[in-house]
């Protein structure tokens, strides 16, 4: 693998996976709506190329993952919900419709509760699950990743911990280090036993993790042909969900792998 585009780029975990991905030697395609803004923020380096496109048009992402061997997604915008945290997966996936028989890997930085009923984020975290779900569907190898509460860990909390089944509570407040957030990603674009998985992420105590390969193969597999995490309680019923995300879904179900 050599060229990775990242989604999202500018954003605070987007910068630590620029950062993470070209200290593990890649080529970097760092998309963001303003290239003024990407090259202020991201500098000059090698290895790195910046290039202007809104994330949610699917012919301009078209443009970014043409070529690329892997694309990271972390984008998101709250008070969007639909429009950006949803729309982006949307654009990705379509633009690798379009594209054909290529099928790189797509890891996409979600949130941990989204298969839990909290009124009080229910829009957010639901778009959120609505793109997971529409990942899934979409037959390109992934690796979704739910991470905890930016910034809330503690001290010698060194070690990244996977987790499966979305059962921690939001209001639990489990921290994660955004580095570990940048680190994960990035290396579950160049570990063959991230495929399919879905996790969530917390930093913990402990020694860093040096056997990403061992850790993704302790996660089990999403089933083939579901929708949802290996684990996650059952919810959201389809015939609830929202026209677009079931037209979205159909089309993708009748254009096949």
């Amino acid at each position: 693998m050599t060229t990775v585009a990242i989604i999202g780029a500018t954003g605070s975990n987007g910068r630590l996976t620029v950062d993470a991905a070209l200290d593990r030697g890649l080529t970097v395609r760092a998309t963001s709506r303003s290239a003024g803004r990407a090259h202020r923020i991201l500098g000059e380096r090698e290895g790195l190329e910046i290039l202007e496109a809104e994330g949610t048009d699917p012919a301009a992402v078209t443009a970014v993952v043409d070529g690329v061997d892997a694309v990271i997604l972390t984008h998101g915008k709250d008070s969007s919900p639909e429009e950006v945290n949803y729309g982006v997966i949307a654009a990705v996936v379509k633009a690798f419709k379009q594209l054909g028989e290529r099928r790189p890997h797509v890891s996409l930085m979600s949130a941990i509760s989204v298969t839990q009923n909290i009124p009080a984020w229910a829009e957010v975290l639901e778009w959120r699950r609505r793109g997971e779900r529409l990942l899934r569907a979409s037959g390109l190898p992934y690796t979704i990743v739910r991470p905890g509460w930016f910034d809330g860990h503690s001290p010698g909390d060194d070690r990244a911990i996977l987790e499966q089944g979305d059962r921690t509570p939001l209001n639990a407040r489990r921290g994660v280090s955004r580095r570990h957030i940048a680190k994960t990603l990035v290396e579950s674009v160049l570990t063959d036993s991230a495929n399919f998985r879905t996790v969530e992420l917390f930093s913990g105590p402990g020694e860093s993790v040096d056997d990403w390969d061992l850790l993704f193969n302790r996660a089990d597999v999403d089933p083939a042909g579901s929708i949802d995490g290996v684990h996650d309680l059952i919810g959201l019923p389809l015939e609830h969900e929202p026209t677009r995300f079931l037209t979205d879904l159909d089309r993708l179900r009748r254009s096949g792998p």
